[in-house]
């Protein structure tokens, strides 16, 4: 709760530099050199406030637009984006088996959730070859492997669309497996770190729940279940 208050502070804040950039932008004559430490400075404060938006996100208390949505359909768009990006000695494998089933989800943070776990594998594969799997279908709250996995996140009268994302890249530790979630947190280079972080919120704020599993050498496997609104599997 804390942290919602001071994103949504900071982010309030943020609007009144944001809002007199706008105005000197509009006044200053086309050829005045300020316009470029301006519109420089109005760049910054807006990468502030997409960070306090990402924060509100992993608290799961970002602005969402929801729909009742194919998550398969979904997934499939963004993975035909993402297959361009990966090189010939990389594999991405596609296993998605849940029909017409829907899921009650902001479609642009869906894009995102799948976005920066995509981005995650790839880079715990790096520039070697690697497989990325990413799977999908409906699965029923009384299935005990999702109940040894998910515990009391899920209940046995509800059906979920599971989402599983695997690759066969260097995989972690356990020390590092306890801080993936913790904001800020990166094993990549400087400037990253909100990712998963911000997967997590999305997760939650759409009443999900999300595990993962992984031995350095191994590879990891992320499994993410989503309560189905309406299925016509």
């Amino acid at each position: 709760m804390m942290a919602a208050n001071i994103a949504h502070n900071f982010n309030n804040i943020l609007q009144v530099p944001l809002g007199y950039y706008d105005l000197m932008l509009e006044v200053l004559p086309p050829t005045s050199e300020c316009r470029e430490y301006v519109d420089l400075s109005r760049k910054a404060v807006e990468r502030a406030a997409a960070i306090s938006q990402l924060m509100l996100v992993y608290v799961g208390q970002g602005q969402k637009q929801t729909g009742n949505i194919c998550l398969a359909s979904e997934v499939q768009e963004v993975l035909a984006e993402f297959k361009k990006e990966l090189s010939s000695e990389q594999e991405l494998i596609m296993d998605l088996d849940c029909g017409s089933a829907l899921i009650k989800a902001d479609f642009g943070q869906m894009s995102d959730l799948m976005t920066a776990m995509l981005t995650n594998a790839a880079e715990a594969i790096g520039t070697g070859a690697g497989k990325i799997r990413v799977a999908t279908k409906v699965v029923g709250g009384e299935d005990q492997e999702l109940g040894q996995i998910f515990g009391a996140e899920v209940t046995a009268n509800s059906h979920y669309v599971l989402m599983e994302i695997s690759d066969t890249g260097c995989g972690m530790d356990p020390d590092t497996l306890t801080k993936i979630y913790d904001p800020f947190f990166t094993t990549k280079f400087t400037g990253r770190g909100l990712g998963l972080a911000t997967v997590q919120g999305i997760v939650h704020g759409h009443h999900g729940a999300i595990a993962v599993q992984s031995e350095l050498g191994q590879g990891t496997v992320f499994k993410i279940v989503f309560p189905l609104s309406v299925s016509t599997h």
